[in-house]
């Protein structure tokens, strides 16, 4: 009992000690945090309870064995560059065993190209699956995550493919391959890679994630899909019992969580996208321009986030207090 005391409150001390470097994001200039005024050092303090929020749900309560599918981003865990007209979702999964999603939409007719029925309830307009091996977006700390090679893609599947039945309902197999004689929906979990992982040299690559995206247009009619996702062989059973060991360590991640997404996100606009200015003092054009778009870019998992499907755009705009932003697509 004493051991495991000490154990559980040295944990909760290195948690405390990583909350407070990444508190340092919100205004000490080595972290590169946004520039300093009154509503942004305010603002930076709920962007940083944000990622605490995040890091209770994943810390505490990620088990591949036991998965369920969480909302990456959403109001209260704003993170970044997110869109209003989205839902993200990740769940863990262990990528050596049998997964399985399951769901049910409304009228999905778009997603084949023909129009819906002039009522009633539909689809979101785009739904994608993308299972992974690495760690998710930030949680390093570091822009070397995106090094080429560090996060693998292993299987995807979108709304243009999944074959749904005549009632609305989906289920789809996640698994290193598909088993003799499988038909329907899949998506694999291994990938054999012809570059390395640069921290290992392993080629074999098994997905931890499963992660993806519905995309909404009609909001007036357009439902969430409701996921469920459950281990194969898995039904009836339930995770092991809480040891002193467990909370020690998922105190620890919780913290390494928060600062890595903080100082990652930091380094992510100031350095990378070069928000507030040119990296290297000079004049030239910045990767994320004023007042203007830059040329649409291919982004994965694989690249920092985004879906490999999608194309994306983006630049900064400056307003004065009595000017609005209307963008026309």
């Amino acid at each position: 009992m004493g051991d495991a005391r000490q154990e559980l409150r040295v944990a909760w001390d290195d948690l405390l000690q990583e909350l407070s470097q990444a508190r340092d994001a919100i205004d000490q200039p080595e972290r590169m945090p946004a520039p300093q005024n009154e509503r942004n050092l305010a603002e930076g303090y709920r962007y940083l309870l944000g990622f605490v929020h995040s890091a209770v749900e994943r810390a505490f309560h990620e088990d591949p064995h036991f998965p369920f599918f969480r909302n990456v981003l959403h109001l209260i865990n704003k993170a970044t560059i997110d869109n209003a007209d989205a839902i993200y979702f990740a769940a863990p999964i262990d990528g050596r065993r049998r997964t399985r999603i399951y769901g049910r939409v409304e009228d999905h007719r778009h997603w084949r190209g023909n129009p819906p029925a002039e009522r009633g309830r539909k689809a979101p307009q785009y739904l994608i699956f993308e299972a992974s091996q690495g760690i998710l977006a930030g949680d390093s700390g570091s822009l070397a995550e995106l090094r080429p090679g560090l996060k693998t893609q292993t299987g995807r599947l979108d709304s243009t493919e999944i074959e749904v039945d005549p009632d609305g309902r989906f289920e789809i197999l996640l698994a290193p391959e598909p088993p003799r004689g499988h038909r329907g929906n899949f998506i694999s979990t291994w990938r054999h890679t012809t570059r390395p992982n640069p921290e290992d040299d392993s080629h074999e690559r098994y997905a931890n994630y499963v992660s993806g995206r519905q995309l909404f247009y009609d909001w007036e009619r357009e439902d969430p899909v409701h996921l469920g996702i459950e281990e194969l062989g898995q039904e009836g059973h339930h995770p092991p019992t809480y040891t002193p060991e467990d909370g020690a360590a998922q105190l620890r991640r919780m913290g390494a969580l928060v600062r890595g997404q903080m100082q990652f996100w930091n380094e992510f606009y100031t350095v990378l996208l070069e928000v507030y200015g040119k990296r290297d003092g000079t004049s030239g054009p910045r990767f994320m321009p004023r007042n203007a778009f830059n040329q649409p870019n291919a982004a994965s998992r694989e690249t920092g986030g985004g879906q490999s499907t999608n194309l994306y755009a983006g630049g900064v705009f400056e307003l004065a207090a009595d000017e609005a932003l209307l963008v026309e697509a």
